[in-house]
């Protein structure tokens, strides 16, 4: 016979047995193996109770339930399931058609990673409660109902007072109007969890508002890049819940990303593979509107390249950058910067275009600057611009920028012009009234508010007042810059492989002089006239508008021989003189006093 039976007439069921043990039993499924720890099933006019402590899955739970067959109908009236992660009521139709409802309550959502073996190690914490009802004929049950999280943990996201209507249907689980607080945030929207695959396919379509970066960093490493509140973010996720793509959208007020303070933001970060963010912004930085391109590797530690673009920055802001405030660095600027590192490790370089800046105290007209930025040191890769009136071009590094005051070590040319384009510089050689053209090549080295500038200037021909030239002229000189702009007394070595003028010629020129108020101080000039060579010291006050210059040396000749005078004298005399002399009075014609001995004259 067989071992269920019913009649037609009755509907009911009849079983060979009244009461039915199991103990310690296992019953292999598809599923997994069901073990029964200890079951009973009684029957009583065509209902069966049962009961029992069984093991699924690594879940202890107890069961009770009450069923009644009959007329091939099978209705569960009541079935109460308990574990010591919740619990689950139920009751409704089961047979031929599916119409059962329930309730799940104080489940550990942690629990579903050993029903849902996808789940495992996704991130899930906390506990759930839902009602739920399950309809329709096999096998195409549609399960849904309404979900609340007081707090847990989902995708590693903390969740507080969620609620939300829910389905599943085939191997879907839809989560559909979610609203609640995630990470603090309010938040709305929808998930949805396809199990076809390993690990399963993941939508995500989520708004967020007033988000603070911070409570959202240990779900979403690369925002340790950020600090401030995201004010709206549109998240639209889709693919392997290991490897989403999709856009995020964020507009705020305010943000520091990467350490720079950002405001006015807009734009969209495009998330590839869980792996890769490529970000599309537009926003106000350095007082200026940008543009932000770039993207982040997500790791342990992210690594961020980022390229912000602006025509109007404003450099004094700058020191999200590098830290300009030792160097006083003050103007606007178009520019292109890209920020790029790991975590606070920030490092930049860029260019900068400008009318004019000012930095360290010095303004500098129309500068054009290829620069790098890392652990406080400036690399200036390459240089130009108009500094006190001079073209100049260079390159070299502003070191010890972090905690100390900086120091410059650059250097560099000077664009080939007049004597006065140096002027700038070197006050003296305007004072001289020098005419010519003139190059240079330069350095500046020491303490960023008190460097001190190297010039080496030259020229192939130099023209002196009162109608004398200097020719090869090499001049040499040092000037201590000041913030306060004052410009200190200089000192010039000058030499020149010739000078003319109308008494003669002095070859092989060297001279040191300083010039201040109108007078030439000379130390020691030296040089070849007449095959002698002289040494000279003394002072020279320039001409001016209202009265002559004016010269007062004196100086020695020696390895003078008398015959060099020529037709000069009225006689002929040779023999070897050690002469001194002075030069004193007006410009032109000032007085000449020689004093000399022979040991011998002819």
């Amino acid at each position: 016979a067989p071992l269920l039976s019913g009649e037609e007439t009755s509907g009911t069921v009849s079983l060979p047995f009244d009461i039915f043990r199991v103990n310690r039993s296992i019953v292999r499924t598809p599923a997994g193996d069901l073990k029964i720890e200890e079951g009973r099933v009684t029957l009583r006019k065509g209902v069966i109770d049962a009961s029992g402590s069984l093991v699924f899955r690594e879940t202890t739970f107890s069961l009770k339930a009450d069923l009644e067959m009959a007329g091939g109908r099978l209705d569960l009236r009541d079935m109460v399931i308990r574990t010591a992660e919740g619990a689950l009521t139920a009751s409704g139709r089961i047979l031929p058609v599916a119409d059962l409802t329930g309730v799940v309550s104080d489940l550990d959502i942690k629990i579903l990673e050993r029903f849902w073996p996808d789940l495992a190690k996704q991130g899930y914490s906390g506990n759930l409660a839902t009602t739920f009802s399950a309809r329709g004929a096999r096998p195409e049950v549609e399960v849904k109902g309404d979900l609340h999280i007081p707090k847990g943990e989902v995708y590693g996201i903390e969740m507080e007072d969620i609620s939300s209507p829910w389905s599943f249907s085939g191997r879907a689980l839809e989560i559909g109007e979610i609203r609640g607080k995630a990470n603090g945030t309010a938040v709305s929207g929808r998930l949805q969890f396809v199990f076809s695959s390993t690990p399963p396919v993941t939508t995500i379509e989520i708004t967020a508002r007033e988000a603070e970066a911070e409570s959202w960093r240990r779900s979403f490493s690369w925002l340790s890049l950020a600090d401030g509140t995201i004010d709206s973010m549109e998240v639209r996720l889709q693919g392997p819940s290991n490897a989403l793509s999709g856009t995020i959208i964020i507009s705020t007020p305010d943000l520091t990303l990467a350490g720079q303070p950002l405001s006015e933001i807009g734009g969209t970060l495009q998330l590839e593979k869980s792996s890769t963010i490529g970000l599309d912004l537009k926003a106000r930085w350095l007082d200026s509107p940008v543009t932000g391109k770039g993207d982040i590797k997500i790791g342990p530690r992210p690594v961020f390249d980022i390229t912000l673009s602006g025509d109007d920055l404003d450099l004094s802001r700058a020191s999200s950058i590098i830290p300009v405030e030792n160097l006083a660095l003050s103007g606007k600027a178009a520019g292109s910067v890209r920020i790029f590192g790991t975590g606070p490790e920030i490092r930049s370089e860029g260019t900068i275009k400008s009318a004019r800046i000012t930095a360290a105290g010095e303004t500098i007209e129309r500068p054009d600057i290829r620069f790098a930025y890392s652990k406080g040191t400036i690399t200036i890769n390459s240089m130009s611009a108009l500094w006190r009136g001079s073209r100049v071009a260079g390159s070299g590094r502003i070191t010890s920028l972090g905690n100390e005051k900086g120091t410059f070590d650059l250097a560099g040319t000077l664009q080939e012009g007049p004597v006065s384009s140096v002027a700038g510089f070197v006050p003296a050689l305007k004072e001289l009234g020098l005419e010519g053209r003139v190059s240079a090549e330069w350095n500046l080295k020491g303490p960023v508010r008190t460097p001190t500038l190297a010039l080496e200037i030259r020229s192939p021909r130099v023209d002196v007042p009162e109608k004398a030239s200097l020719s090869d002229v090499k001049i040499l000189t040092k000037v201590a810059m000041s913030q306060a702009g004052e410009t200190p007394d200089i000192r010039l070595d000058m030499a020149a492989e010739m000078l003319q003028f109308n008494g003669g010629t002095l070859s092989d020129l060297r001279t040191a002089f300083t010039v201040a108020s109108g007078t030439v101080n000379i130390e020691n000039a030296q040089g070849e006239i007449l095959g002698a060579r002289i040494s000279v010291t003394g002072s020279a006050r320039l001409p001016s508008a209202n009265r002559p210059g004016s010269i007062d040396l004196k100086g020695t000749a020696s390895g003078v021989d008398l015959s060099v005078l020529g037709d000069r004298v009225p006689f002929n005399v040779k023999g070897p003189v050690e002469a001194g002399f002075t030069i004193k009075g007006e410009l032109p014609g000032p007085e000449l006093a020689i004093s000399g001995q022979s040991p011998s004259i002819v």
